[in-house]
């Protein structure tokens, strides 16, 4: 069984809900220009982030 492949798009946060609905019915699906996401060794996708938690010292 093979792992799974994500892909990942987004719209801009500045856009009405109107211009992002008028955006999908315009839009097809082979015209998105959806992006390979691989996950962080902690299984996040989505606004993956460049942090240093697991650095700092445990304070309870």
């Amino acid at each position: 069984m093979s792992k799974a492949k994500i892909y990942y798009f987004t719209l801009q946060d500045e856009q009405t809900k109107e211009e992002k609905l008028e955006w999908f019915e315009q839009t097809r699906l082979e015209q998105i220009p959806f992006e390979h996401v691989t996950p962080d060794r902690k299984q996040n996708w989505v606004n993956l982030t460049d942090n240093d938690f697991d650095d700092f010292l445990p304070l309870i």
